[in-house]
């Protein structure tokens, strides 16, 4: 399992748990909700494609404690915009994952024209 989480400042860093412990996990966290981890592992982030900036990746171990809590000012969601360019050019593919969201507007088609 693969997550993506966020501190209160808006930080996000890749988390990484094994098939192995994936049961031990599965049930407890759920997008959305605020959880305190605790005895897990750091490692270095050192893959090709990274879903975050962060240097470093949480990996979670077999006694990794996950703690649910309640009213803490967590943001549900966090957004680093980059420039069309920079997509474009390849600049940065080899650093993180960018996704791309496109609003797309229908106009239906009037019986005015315009010079």
């Amino acid at each position: 399992m693969e997550l993506v989480v966020l501190d209160k400042e808006g930080s996000r860093i890749y988390c990484f748990i094994r098939s192995i412990h994936y049961r031990l996990f599965e049930t407890i966290l759920e997008e959305g909700k605020v959880f305190v981890l605790a005895n897990f592992t750091m490692d270095s982030n050192t893959q090709k494609y990274r879903p975050t900036k962060h240097s470093m990746r949480i990996i979670f171990k077999r006694d990794t404690l996950v703690s649910s809590v309640d009213d803490i000012n967590i943001p549900i969601e966090s957004f680093d915009f980059v420039v069309t360019k920079e997509i474009l050019s390849s600049v940065r593919d080899d650093l993180f994952l960018i996704g791309m969201l496109f609003d797309v507007l229908i106009v239906p088609p009037t019986s005015r024209s315009f010079p």
